[in-house]
């Protein structure tokens, strides 16, 4: 015979374990996506030590390139160029993410200026595909008015 209160105590169990796995199904077809608040985004021209965390990497990006971590995406890659990591503000904190290239490695080539290259949205997605993005730079979208 149970007692009150391990009764209760095993309901309680189940109605988590129950909520838990609820969340989990109303939720697990959705991809995630994440809005990241940077009206700019930035390469920093050099390869950095990939110990380097959230605190790091702001503090890099404010003594060294005189900037405001809060206003871009920031990108840094290792000197393998075979990772990235990525900065940015969202909300309320920081976000820290990372790719790492399973095979190959991320097309990085530019003079080893110390500083930052801006790139565009289009550029950053071919960047984390892993692409030669800077040799697409240069492709314009071309635009008719007549076709015969």
């Amino acid at each position: 015979m149970c007692s009150v209160k391990s009764d209760f105590l095993m309901r309680r169990n189940f109605l988590y374990r129950f909520r838990r796995v609820h969340w989990f199904l109303l939720f697990r077809g959705f991809a995630m996506q994440l809005q990241l608040y940077g009206k700019k985004i930035w390469v920093y021209r050099s390869a950095i030590d990939f110990r380097r965390s959230i605190d790091g990497l702001s503090s890099l990006i404010s003594s060294e390139l005189k900037q405001n971590p809060k206003e871009g995406v920031y990108l840094f890659y290792n000197r393998h160029r075979d990772k990235i990591k990525g900065l940015s503000w969202h909300k309320n904190g920081f976000v820290l993410f990372y790719k790492r290239m399973e095979s190959g490695r991320f097309s990085m080539h530019f003079n080893k200026i110390s500083g930052v290259m801006e790139v565009n949205v289009d550029e950053f997605g071919w960047l984390l595909a892993g692409l030669e993005w800077q040799k697409m730079r240069g492709w314009k979208e071309l635009s008719y008015d007549k076709f015969s």
